[in-house]
């Protein structure tokens, strides 16, 4: 029998990661099967951390070296400020083809249906990917709505 699966990717912040674990939180209530995508060098945070059981974890390959960055840039939490978009851009450049991957490797998994993938709002590439896998999407913002309407506005222009 095939269990749904909700597959989350949170931008690899700390600010950012708090309130999509807060949405782990409220999501497993309904729907148990729960995958975080992450990096490797996350997952010791994730562990420290109260969450619920059923919570699976993906780990993408990402290596910090390999673009520049101290080997423990996993997150922005320690990062050095003039290596942000360094950060930004490593990400941004590393995850759609590995996230991509991944998706279809759980679709792929007959022991799970995946339901839909909620991403974090600086996530937009997932979107499309999800699109073609013909798999709902939705978007997590976890801005108050002031810094969201500043977001629109600067995304419209």
């Amino acid at each position: 029998m095939w269990e749904d699966n909700v597959v989350l990717f949170s931008f690899l912040a700390h600010d950012h990661l708090t309130p999509c674990l807060d949405l782990v939180r409220f999501v497993s209530a309904r729907y148990p099967h729960l995958t975080l995508v992450t990096t490797s060098g996350n997952l010791p945070f994730f562990h420290c951390l109260r969450l619920p059981l059923a919570l699976l974890f993906a780990t993408l390959p990402f290596n910090p070296s390999n673009h520049g960055l101290p080997p423990d840039a996993n997150t922005t939490f320690a990062l050095p400020s003039h290596l942000a978009t360094l950060f930004n851009h490593a990400v941004m450049n590393f995850l759609p083809p590995h996230s991509c991957h991944l998706l279809s490797e759980l679709i792929a998994d007959e022991s799970l249906s995946l339901l839909f993938v909620i991403a974090d709002m600086f996530l937009g590439w997932t979107a499309p990917v999800a699109e073609e896998l013909e798999v709902f999407h939705a978007t997590l913002y976890n801005s108050d709505p002031y810094a969201m309407s500043i977001y629109d506005i600067r995304v419209l222009a």
